[in-house]
């Protein structure tokens, strides 16, 4: 079921990419990259402006973190000895994903703030 579920997501995410490449899109805001249409969407429709290199950083570690998941699935349920040694890739996206999800859920909390004094 979770291979199943994660092939979803994934490709769900990738349609979600394809359209807002999509020059008309990227043209109806007025930018031609990916991520700059991201940041107008949450300026026109969220009344913020995110800091996208977060969300993308979170991204890419959260995929490397899910991925070893993912991989070591077998081992998990074989607590007998450590799973990585402190050098592991996995280790670094850890300390990635949590310390940019840290930033985004501090500038949503600063941006909820911001708009509850209007």
């Amino acid at each position: 079921m979770t291979p199943f579920a994660a092939k979803e997501i994934l490709d769900t995410i990738q349609q979600s990419i394809n359209i807002l490449k999509q020059p008309p899109v990227q043209h109806a805001f007025g930018v031609n990259r990916l991520w700059d249409l991201v940041r107008a969407i949450g300026q026109r429709y969220q009344h913020s402006s995110p800091n996208v290199e977060d969300y993308v950083r979170r991204g890419k570690s959260g995929l490397v973190v899910l991925s070893w998941i993912a991989d070591s699935l077998g081992a998990l349920q074989n607590m007998g000895s450590p799973l990585v040694t402190l050098d592991h890739p996995v280790i670094a996206a850890a300390e990635e994903w949590l310390e940019s999800s840290l930033a985004v859920r501090e500038a949503g909390a600063s941006a909820t703030k911001t708009s509850a004094t209007y």
